[in-house]
């Protein structure tokens, strides 16, 4: 018999939960409350492995073939903030498990001690908004169960090309499948900069080991943040940008996105990675009334090289379990703050600008 548009839904939804809920890399695991089957969900610890969560829980916990280990109070420790983390012995069978079904969702983070970059700080911004993070590690790892967390105020002697925001932990930055979701500019483009990124795991590569600083806001991701001499993101909620991850995005409670602005800049860049976005899911993206809609799983880069005050508008909404993509625009990018006063050109943007399309990621 033919099935009921109802049960063809419930069946797209037990796809998305099920291939939403884990993402695993080669030495790490991040689980969400979706992964618990019948309250509990298997993670790989064969190395040995450190866990971090989130939020402290004292109805979540972890076991080894049944055996109590730590709850998520204990894994979080003392100072809520920065989690001390439960370094866990090499063995089979480890869980984590509820005792009943959880009120909200976690973020749970387990990283092989063989990992590269082992031992990185990581940050549970416990206030919504306003945490600032002082540090002297090159890496820097935040879980957030929000829907977006917006990272500003960064201030540093950074490298060019620098600070990276990857959509993944320590583990995996640096490997050369994976791609940062937000890379700087320039030292001023870094400082104008307050990418808000849909992840429950991001970690920051500030290029070097020494003193720097950034903002958190957890938010709902309603509100983006552009001015010229910035940059901003927009990506679909749960992308990860690592091409070793069989097509795995993390959970997220947004499904789509929708934004369009005017701004005047001094130029304009947009960097766009893409994997498996089907064509009935295509991302509609428009730059002054031209069409720059993707779809499929390559990259491209388009430049703007002339002051304009530019339209853009883009759209989506997720249709599949495994589509992802990220696109950065940056609003003029020049190591000194953006001429002011500046007249508006007669030439439109579509007349200035060059593109290079990217292999597949």
């Amino acid at each position: 018999s033919a099935m009921s548009p109802l049960a063809r839904i419930s069946i797209i939804f037990a796809i998305w939960a099920s291939s939403e809920a884990r993402v695993t890399f080669p030495y790490s695991e991040v689980l969400q409350v979706n992964a618990l089957i019948n309250l509990e969900a298997p993670f790989n610890c064969d190395d040995g492995c450190k866990v971090y969560v989130d939020r402290k829980d004292d109805s979540l916990h972890i076991t080894q073939n049944g055996q109590f280990i730590a709850n998520f109070n204990d894994i979080v420790g003392k100072d809520s903030i920065v989690p001390e983390g439960w370094q866990l012995e090499a063995g089979k069978g480890y869980k984590v498990q509820s005792r009943s079904s959880p009120n909200a969702d976690f973020v749970f983070y387990a990283v092989s001690s063989k990992a590269p970059n082992f031992g990185a700080p990581v940050f549970n911004p416990q206030t919504k908004i306003g945490v600032m993070a002082y540090g002297v590690s090159r890496y820097f790892t935040v879980l957030s169960s929000f829907n977006a967390v917006e990272y500003y105020g960064f201030n540093g002697t950074f490298p060019k090309g620098y600070p990276k925001i990857y959509a993944t932990g320590f583990d995996a930055v640096g490997d050369k499948n994976c791609v940062p979701v937000h890379q700087a500019r320039s030292q001023y483009n870094a400082e104008q900069s307050r990418p808000t990124i849909f992840a429950p795991i991001v970690t920051v590569d500030f290029g070097y080991y020494g003193d720097h600083v950034v903002g958190l806001n957890q938010n709902n991701g309603k509100s983006i943040f552009r001015t010229k001499g910035s940059s901003t993101v927009y990506m679909s909620p749960g992308y990860v940008g690592c091409s070793n991850v069989n097509d795995q995005v993390y959970f997220s409670n947004v499904n789509s996105v929708q934004d369009n602005f005017d701004i005047w800049a001094d130029s304009l860049d947009v960097s766009a990675v893409y994997n498996a976005v089907t064509e009935e899911e295509k991302v509609q993206l428009r730059v002054d009334e031209v069409n720059l809609d993707f779809s499929g799983s390559a990259s491209f880069t388009i430049h703007y090289p002339n002051p304009f005050t530019f339209d853009v508008s883009i759209a989506w909404q997720r249709k599949t379990a495994s589509s992802s993509w990220a696109v950065q625009l940056d609003f003029g990018v020049g190591d000194q703050p953006p001429a002011t006063n500046s007249p508006p050109p007669t030439t439109s943007a579509s007349e200035q600008s060059t593109t290079s399309i990217g292999n597949t990621v």
